[in-house]
């Protein structure tokens, strides 16, 4: 809906007016020719009016304990999803290699060096066939690496994000975390039918120390890293005189990395290990994260 007072002439999309409003997503006036009180999110309508989605989410059946017509898994405040659907490729070094817009469930692909060159002429034989974002082709392209579902990370990290015990720095000491600071928690990472995704289970740590991980599911697929949460990222208080941005630790995570690992922090995604550089993304919006290496936490 629109706010007081700025309904100006021609706003309406019915007499060609602007034609996006919430979330930059088009209007779509012609369900009750009100203006702006229908939102095409692409995969559903919104109802503005009513605050309802006019259909289910598509992806329901992926996530069971969440109502199909819920959205951002209820917190709309700390998840934003812009499209939901982006596929980012990456070399093993780090470089962006393509973006695609498909339809499928948003992912990181780390694309293997020997399959680099390969996947380059793939890339650029859809692209001059304009099927770039096709998802049979994005199926396709996936393979040439390893895959990381976005969604399960965000949901591993918004079911165990706890708040911490004491607030202490380490448990130790006389220095205390802001209020509101919390435990980082673990879990193991398994790769089935082509995409890696935590386990259900894991474990809390200290506030800022990961102290075991939970014990091997073998019916989520084969273990092929681990998982640590780092809910304080971006948070600002004692100790730190600047907002807390970390990733990766370089003398903790990266030399003990062995596979493919994950960070999922606050803000963004790390994916590091000896098979890649670090590579960090913003996990609201699949943008390029902000990356400090050298923060220890």
């Amino acid at each position: 809906m629109l706010m007081p007072k700025r309904n100006w002439p021609g706003n309406s999309t019915v007499n060609g007016g602007y034609r996006f409003g919430f979330n930059g997503k088009e209007k779509d006036d012609e369900i009750t020719g009100t203006t702006g009180s229908h939102l095409d999110f692409g995969a559903r309508i919104y109802d503005s009016r009513i605050c309802r989605w006019l259909a289910v989410d598509p992806y329901q059946k992926k996530y069971p304990y969440l109502s199909g017509y819920a959205s951002f898994e209820n917190n709309p405040i700390s998840i934003v999803d812009p499209g939901g659907d982006t596929t980012l490729y990456y070399s093993q070094k780090g470089q962006l290699l393509f973006t695609s817009y498909d339809k499928l469930p948003a992912a990181i692909t780390i694309v293997s060096d020997k399959n680099i060159k390969q996947f380059t002429i793939q890339v650029a034989s859809l692209k001059a066939a304009n099927v770039q974002n096709d998802n049979k082709a994005n199926i396709f392209l996936r393979k040439e690496g390893k895959t990381f579902d976005v969604n399960s990370l965000r949901t591993f990290y918004n079911r165990n994000t706890v708040p911490g015990k004491d607030n202490k720095v380490d448990g130790e000491g006389p220095d205390l975390y802001a209020p509101n600071y919390f435990n980082e928690s673990s879990g193991n990472l398994y790769q089935k039918d082509g995409l890696i995704k935590p386990g259900a289970k894991a474990e809390p740590g200290s506030l800022a120390t990961v102290t075991s991980w939970p014990d091997i599911e073998p019916d989520k697929g084969e273990k092929v890293g681990k998982i640590h949460l780092h809910p304080n990222e971006g948070l600002a208080g004692p100790p730190f005189r600047k907002p807390f941005s970390y990733g990766p630790s370089t003398n903790v995570d990266v030399i003990n990395g062995g596979n493919m690992n994950v960070i999922v922090g606050r803000e963004n995604i790390y994916i590091y290990g000896k098979d890649a550089y670090t590579i960090s993304v913003n996990k609201k919006t699949l943008q390029s994260g902000k990356l400090d290496p050298a923060v220890n936490r």
